[in-house]
């Protein structure tokens, strides 16, 4: 659907990729402000948020090298 020519749906004013420290700090400070911000984070969507986290940490624990990307598949 569009409204205007434009799509319809959410707007929002910033954008900020990845929801660690750094992005976390940024969007909270940004909402504060009366900002829309929308937070967009990579990962497997799990049923089950606290396994996703407890997968997350083994695969960390079992990486020979403990780099950033560590925990990622």
């Amino acid at each position: 659907m569009t409204v205007n020519g434009r799509p319809a749906g959410p707007r929002y004013d910033v954008i900020v990729v990845g929801a660690g420290i750094a992005g976390s700090l940024v969007a909270r400070a940004l909402g504060e402000r009366g900002r829309r911000v929308l937070v967009l984070e990579a990962g497997v969507r799990a049923a089950d948020p606290a396994r996703g986290h407890l997968e997350a940490l083994e695969t960390y624990r079992s990486a020979a090298a403990k780099v950033p990307g560590s925990p990622y598949r």
